[in-house]
């Protein structure tokens, strides 16, 4: 304990005491002497006030001096509760470096983790993760991931020392701004590589509330009047925390030359009488620094006035009473006697109330003469030393107050002789022991101070002792705690960490054995898995029969806390009838026990027991501080568990991902591919080695078909859910891909991409089939229309050539040209029937150019117009001029044009045997920017395929007077063998094919209809100044000269070239057939 200097404090019994005789001698002669009276009233108050001055002052530095210790205790007391505070912080970011789900680098497992930490201490503020550079993985402030704190000062720190960081009280800088303590640490791995940091912080409030309970204690001890304040400094004397003024980081208290800011740098802990830097009034000042991580000084201060204002009012109701005295006395000399009764029992009053502010001083005070014997003691002072104030009167100080040396046991010099030589106040010294009256040893720490008279001589001393006990028994528990956390950071198993922590607790605590209890996993038993065991206890039967048990709910010690859940206290064992090792603990000598739950949450994984030899009562304090070691524990087996955990799904994960029949790829935000599964070599040809690590373009850099179709996710442009294309392994083969793209979202920032590839060769193989089958299927209608209309060119054909024979066999030569011609022309006509039909017959070669639309719906129409004209169903186009062109393969939109029309045309020949056929194009705008204008109707059933958000459309309408289509009916007629035409005369794939098609060319089919108001059909192409998809590369492999080739393309190229000549000059026009 650390007392400040006081000036030497008056003898109160030798100044007393000739009150009363002067008290005595008034009374007997007052009523004979009265001419004396006045002269004796004059001296006694002369005397009195002189008394009470010089016990004023010794009261007022006896109270400053117990104000300025109570204030230097709790000044040491908020200090050790940080350094607990910090310590048990330091030992979480131990324990957070070695976490199996940091070293995962997953932040998807990393952010509930942190937010268990966080829920488990509230303590924390905030908690984070970030990689090698620097910038934030996971937290538990969502806000704050993805953050750049690479230019942090305890980042550089963490990367320069390669350890742990605990940066003081700052201004949290790129996250929320608050003031906290941050701790890092570098995350590593196996092989000692940088991972990235781990850092928590504690926040400036946190701290603070570890002042809460010990200034409402000194606040509750001097009254709900006095103003006690505290303020928080770093190393450096700069403001932390200040309890009035909340000048935090604002001012350095070292540098305006404040004494207790100086002191508590330099020296012990203490106090100080000083003024206040702002109000300049004077404070007495407790002062204590911190012994941790962080060199902290704690100051807490209470006003000089609060302290002696109760002694000061009741000086001023002694001068009241004193003049209330002194003036009738001087007036009424009768009453001499009366008064001078009134004054005795004034001067008892008196000399009562100083003996109860003797008393009630939170130390043992016992004073003694400047021979050595004891003159007074008080009641704490009767406690310490098992000696009455009766019996120790006039006793030797040495006998009464015996200390010792705790180590070497000898006896400390005479605190009379010690303070007669240096003439002040001294120290007892450190690590000493009272020798109680029965012999008992308690540890104390005290001082003693000189007694003057009123001349300043010497006349005794005062000795103030304090018990020691709580403040070491404090010491061994922080310890305890301490040794606890540092065996869970050092130990992977609870095998490993059981034998530290059992010695540590027993070695801190006092206690002599304590033993670890588990829960089986597959039986509702507890079984004993570690004991530990004092070299000095002779308790070997009683470990053996320990480890030999096993106990069930609420049987024994363990089965009770493990029944309850909470801590059990046994003050002895032997006599509890809920112990079955009673006997065996009675040879053993072992006698108090206390039990505590190993716990996750409401789940009691075990149990910790500890004996000792003594018969102890409960200590709650001891079983508060056992709970929060078993959570602890518990979290740590947690940890355990969850890491466990983490493997096992980890390891599912990739054996699902690896068995998988598609091709998956994983990517980050910068398009590196991060993992593949196996079903990706096959595909791409690849080893999974040379995927990894390499960019998506990398990987399909000889896919020149890829690349396209992939380059949007490269360059961050809206990408389709759902691609396919065509790659070229190495020996030759094409491959039809089906990709599935996937942003992998955090919030609203994209942090990668999931692809899933997918072969689709043979269903594109069987798809074109389909398509030659339906197109073949669809010729097979309109063969009697070109049959007749090929009978047309070959009667002429037939009657030229028969009149030519005719002028042969009569020898007329001159008009045989005019017949030969005639037949050529014929001839013409009906290779160019034939060679359209034919060109629409073949399977598309599936190259794509510009085509302009006006032109293949003429195809189309010319195609069907015969087996229309049969039908007797009239046609009506109106075609808008100048549309732009589409890129398209010519014969997949004649495919598809053909089949809507040859499905109006069945409709309306079946309905009523003739119709009305209407075909329209026009430019239009898209049915979504239709929808998101005012008043707009709902988008129309049957929409199918296509760019959703495509702003305009090449719209071509084919609108038909058939029976309509039942609403039931619209949304499945594009379905797969889906018809409503009777069984046999339709496999349903005519408009699922041609819906597939259009879809291929980012276009939509839709369909508006009305029962017995006819049917219409919207195909809507993007033009090819809005198309999004680059135009395809043709495969050199596949180029052939083949003629029927060649004069498709030609025929493609015709359209165009029609469209922009004469066909334009046409439109826009009615045509009836």
């Amino acid at each position: 304990m650390a007392c400040k200097d006081m000036k030497s404090v008056p003898l109160l019994t030798g100044v007393m005491m000739p009150f009363w005789k002067h008290r005595d001698r008034a009374a007997q002669s007052g009523r004979r002497m009265s001419w004396r009276l006045l002269a004796l009233t004059a001296g006694v108050t002369l005397l009195a006030c002189a008394v009470g001055a010089i016990a004023l002052r010794f009261i007022e530095q006896r109270l400053v001096a117990s104000a300025g210790e109570n204030m230097a205790l709790a000044a040491v007391e908020i200090a050790g509760k940080l350094d607990l505070l910090l310590a048990e912080r330091y030992g979480d970011i131990h324990m957070l470096t070695v976490s199996p789900v940091l070293h995962a680098g997953n932040p998807a497992a990393m952010t509930p983790y942190l937010k268990s930490v966080q829920d488990a201490y509230p303590v924390y503020r905030w908690l984070g993760v970030t990689d090698p550079n620097g910038r934030i993985l996971a937290a538990t402030d969502p806000g704050s991931v993805g953050l750049d704190v690479s230019q942090a000062s305890w980042f550089a720190l963490v990367r320069k020392r390669g350890g742990i960081v605990v940066e003081d009280v700052a201004v949290t800088d790129g996250l929320a701004r608050a003031l906290a303590v941050t701790f890092a640490a570098p995350i590593r791995g196996q092989g000692g590589e940088w991972l990235g940091t781990v850092m928590t912080q504690v926040s400036l409030p946190v701290l603070e509330a570890v002042f809460a309970g010990t200034v409402m204690a000194l606040q509750a001890q001097h009254g709900t009047a006095a103003v006690i304040e505290y303020q928080f400094l770093a190393g450096d004397g700069t403001v932390i925390a200040d309890s009035m003024l909340r000048e935090e980081l604002r001012v350095n208290l070292r540098e305006w030359a404040l004494p207790s800011a100086l002191l508590v740098g330099s020296g012990p802990s203490g106090y100080v009488e000083e003024t206040h830097m702002r109000r300049g009034i004077p404070v007495i000042t407790g002062y204590a620094k911190t012994k941790g991580l962080l060199n902290w000084g704690v100051l807490v201060r209470i006003n000089h006035d609060d302290i002696l204002t109760p002694i000061r009012q009741f000086l001023w109701k002694l001068a009241l009473v004193g003049s209330a005295v002194w003036l009738p006395m001087v007036t009424l000399l009768l009453w001499t006697g009366a008064r001078l009764q009134r004054i005795s029992v004034q001067a008892t009053q008196q000399a009562e109330q100083l003996t109860a502010t003797l008393t009630s001083v939170g130390d043992g005070v016992v004073a003694a003469a400047r021979n050595g014997s004891i003159t007074f003691m008080n009641p704490l002072a009767e406690h310490l030393t098992g000696w009455e104030q009766k019996d120790a009167i006039g006793v030797a100080l040495s006998k009464v107050v015996q200390i010792v040396n705790e180590e070497t046991k000898r006896a400390i010099e005479n605190p009379v002789a010690n303070v007669i030589r240096e003439g002040g106040v001294v120290s007892l010294g450190k690590r000493l022991l009272l020798i109680t009256r029965d012999g008992k040893e308690l540890s104390i720490e005290g001082s003693a101070a000189p007694i003057r008279d009123g001349q300043g001589a010497l006349v005794g001393i005062v000795l103030a002792l304090r018990d020691d006990r709580p403040r070491r028994r404090a010491e061994k528990r922080q310890a305890s705690q301490l040794a606890v956390s540092s065996a869970l950071v050092q130990s992977k198993t609870l095998a490993d960490a059981a034998p530290p922590i059992l010695r540590a607790v027993c070695e801190t605590t006092g206690w002599d054995m304590g033993a670890v209890w588990l829960v089986e996993p597959d039986q509702p038993i507890l079984r004993c898995e570690t004991v530990w065991l004092a070299k000095s206890v002779p308790a070997q039967d009683f470990v053996a029969a320990t480890c030999a048990s096993q106990f069930q709910s609420g049987v024994g010690l363990p089965g009770r806390v493990w029944a309850s859940g909470t801590p059990a206290w046994l003050p002895d064992v032997v006599k509890d009838p809920n112990f079955p090792r009673a006997p065996i603990a009675a040879k053993a000598g072992l006698h108090a026990a206390f039990a505590f739950p190993i716990k996750i949450g409401d789940e009691v994984l075990g149990v910790i027991e500890f004996f000792s030899r003594e018969v102890r009562p409960l200590d709650a304090e001891l079983l508060d501080m056992m709970a929060d070691v078993g959570i602890k524990i518990g979290q740590f087996l947690g940890r355990l568990r969850m890491a466990e955990q983490a493997e096992e799904s980890e390891e599912r994960f990739r054996l699902a991902i690896d068995h998988a029949t598609d091709a998956i790829l994983f990517l980050n935000d910068r398009h590196i591919i991060q993992w593949s599964n196996c079903r990706t070599e096959l595909i791409m040809g690849q080893p999974m080695e040379k995927l990894i690590g390499s960019s998506l373009m990398e990987a399909f850099a000889c896919q020149p078909l890829a690349r396209s179709n992939l380059a949007a996710i490269g360059l961050g442009r809206p990408v389709p859910p759902l691609m396919e294309f065509e790659i070229f392994l190495k020996d030759g083969r094409a491959l039809w891909l089906e990709v599935t793209s996937t942003a992998v979202r955090k919030g609203e920032a994209v942090v990668g991409w999931l692809l899933v590839m997918r072969d689709q060769t043979e269903r594109r193989r069987t798809e074109q089939m389909l398509r030659q089958s339906e197109k073949m299927a669809s010729l097979g209608t309109l063969l009697d229309g070109v049959a007749h209309e090929l009978n047309n060119p070959l009667f002429m054909i037939a009657g030229y050539a028969q009149l030519a024979v005719e002028e042969l066999k009569q020898g007329r030569f001159e008009g045989l040209t005019d017949e030969l011609s005639s037949i050529q022309e014929a001839a013409q006509r009906a290779a160019e029937i034939v060679q359209r039909t034919l060109a629409v017959s073949r399977s598309s070669g599936g190259q794509r150019q510009a085509c302009q639309v006006n032109g293949l719906v003429q195809r189309t129409l010319d195609l069907a117009a015969n087996d229309l004209a049969i039908h007797q169903i009239q046609i009506q186009t109106h075609l808008q001029e100048h549309l732009p062109p589409v890129l398209a393969d010519a014969n997949d939109v004649v495919q598809v044009l053909l089949s809507l029309i040859t499905n109006a045309q069945q409709a309306m020949a079946s309905a009523h045997g003739k119709g009305m056929l209407t075909v329209t194009t026009a430019l239009a705008e898209s049915p979504r920017s239709r929808a998101a204008a005012p008043g707009a109707e709902e988008q129309s059933a049957g929409e199918i395929g296509g760019q959703g958000d495509q702003a305009n459309w090449i719209e071509v309408r084919i609108q038909d007077d058939g029976p309509g289509v039942a609403p039931e009916h619209q949304a499945r007629l594009f379905e797969p063998f889906f018809t409503l035409k009777p069984a046999g005369q339709s496999r349903g794939l005519g408009l699922s094919i041609a819906r597939r098609i259009v879809s291929e060319l980012s276009g939509t089919v839709t369909v508006e209809s009305e029962v017995g108001r006819g049917a219409a059909f919207i195909v809507r192409l993007p033009p090819m100044q809005d198309q999004r998809a680059e135009p395809p590369e043709p495969r050199p492999e596949t180029q052939s000269n083949d003629r029927r080739e060649s004069s498709d393309k030609a025929l493609d190229c015709q359209i165009v070239s029609s469209e922009s000549g004469e066909a334009h000059a046409q439109l826009p026009h009615e045509t009836v057939v």
